[in-house]
């Protein structure tokens, strides 16, 4: 999410739908919010630490909490990952 947008709740408010139409609500998401150099009122950044309890902030134009979504997504990827092993019968012709 743009931090820096005047309006960016509607963007949320259309990814959310976008993603219950796609039936896709149930898949784990991280909100991140972006360009949070750009905020003029740095109080804007504890308003969506408090809305956003778990939200990462981020800067991707000078690195800002890049660390910490790497590792958040890393976390939500180990969280469902499986190993498998699978045996595949060789038909010969």
């Amino acid at each position: 999410v743009d931090a820096t947008h005047l309006r960016y709740e509607d963007h949320i408010a259309v990814v959310r739908l976008t993603l219950g139409e796609l039936g896709a609500l149930d898949i784990p998401t991280l909100m991140v919010f972006n360009k949070i150099d750009d905020l003029e009122d740095r109080t804007v950044i504890n308003g969506l630490k408090h809305e956003f309890e778990n939200c990462i902030l981020t800067s991707a134009l000078r690195g800002i909490g890049l660390d910490e979504l790497k590792e958040k997504m890393l976390l939500q990827i180990e969280k469902n990952y499986a190993e498998l092993s699978v045996l595949i019968p060789v038909i010969m012709c």
